[in-house]
């Protein structure tokens, strides 16, 4: 079942209406597996319905609720649907405001159920209070293997966040995508959670872009990475890496098992731009990188013999197959543009 309220089709021009959604969910086939219910602005009226159905099926495998009106109320009634589903695997609540009490009701649901694997409360005003309440969970939780917070709400500047971050992936070992964008890092928020990482087992994707990481926080990631973290994807993008961190991670990258790197929107100029084409140029893991929007190449500082080293070194490595950069060249030198 896919009513989502942005489907071209002209059978679904009309977004699905909250005394809608029981019905819709009450002729599903026993063995529907996946239902996405996103973008209908639904409002916590329509969650009654959903509660209902989570506890009833024992098929479902996918729920996506992304883009609607829940608030803490509707998030407590889904929590004790999910409370007693056993089948759903993967559930969305991006950007309904749920708030703090929203997410601990979802977090205590998280220390029932032993069947979600993947949730996604990006931009649904968590705070310190529930992002705590999620670490704690997860130190005994071994279902979920996929979690993002992105764009909490929080007062305080103090890296409050990365120090239960860090406890928690000291203990879990199951844990493996991690996305915690706009949590406002800076370094020693980073440096906790890098010596957290090199104790972690599972974690094989973390994201900490649109954070105020620099120079000291992104040397201490590349030491873990050096030393023995387990990390194979890593996003950086839009913090305040300059070149003395670029070049710590670039010379970090070939020791460690990360295949893809996001660095784009920092400050990488002259040596941060030269260490990458160097690493690029290496034989490295490395298949996807972003880097776009450093000032070396692009913007009032491009540096076209920077972008022509790129250029050779992306041009050298065709197992790279996702990148955000395309280089071309006129009157004989070279620039790069942004990519798809």
């Amino acid at each position: 079942l896919t009513p989502r309220g942005n489907e071209a089709e002209p059978r679904m021009a009309k977004k699905l209406a909250d005394n809608e959604v029981g019905p819709h969910l009450d002729a599903l086939a026993p063995d529907t597996q996946t239902v996405d219910l996103s973008k209908n602005n639904l409002t916590s009226a329509a969650a009654a319905a959903i509660q209902t159905f989570l506890q009833k099926s024992k098929g479902v495998l996918v729920l996506n609720l992304s883009g609607n009106d829940f608030d803490a109320a509707g998030a407590e009634q889904i929590s004790v649907g999910l409370q007693l589903n056993g089948s759903l695997t993967t559930l969305s609540l991006v950007g309904s405001k749920i708030g703090s009490k929203g997410g601990l009701s979802i977090a205590s649901a998280l220390q029932i159920n032993t069947a979600l694997s993947s949730l996604d409360l990006s931009s649904t005003d968590q705070d310190i209070d529930s992002i705590i309440a999620f670490m704690t969970v997860l130190t005994a939780n071994t279902a979920l293997h996929a979690l993002n917070l992105d764009r909490p709400l929080l007062r305080s500047t103090q890296n409050e966040s990365a120090t239960h971050v860090a406890r928690m992936l000291v203990s879990n070992h199951t844990l493996q995508v991690l996305s915690l964008r706009k949590h406002d890092f800076a370094d020693s928020g980073a440096t906790l959670v890098s010596k957290a990482l090199v104790q972690n087992t599972s974690l094989v994707s973390l994201d900490l872009g649109c954070n105020r990481i620099s120079r000291d926080g992104v040397t201490s990631i590349a030491r873990a990475l050096a030393t023995g973290s387990g990390l194979q994807q890593l996003h950086l993008d839009s913090n305040s890496i300059d070149d003395e961190g670029f070049v710590a991670l670039c010379s970090a990258v070939p020791k460690s098992k990360i295949n893809f790197l996001g660095l784009s929107f920092n400050r990488a100029l002259g040596a941060g731009m030269d260490a990458f084409a160097f690493l690029l140029a290496g034989q490295t893991a490395l298949r996807g990188f972003r880097i776009w929007g450093n000032p070396a190449i692009s913007g009032a500082q491009l540096n076209t013999a920077i972008c022509e080293r790129l250029a050779k070194a992306i041009s050298s490595r065709p197992e790279i197959t996702s990148t955000d950069v395309r280089a071309y060249c006129v009157d004989g030198k070279y620039f790069l543009a942004q990519g798809e």
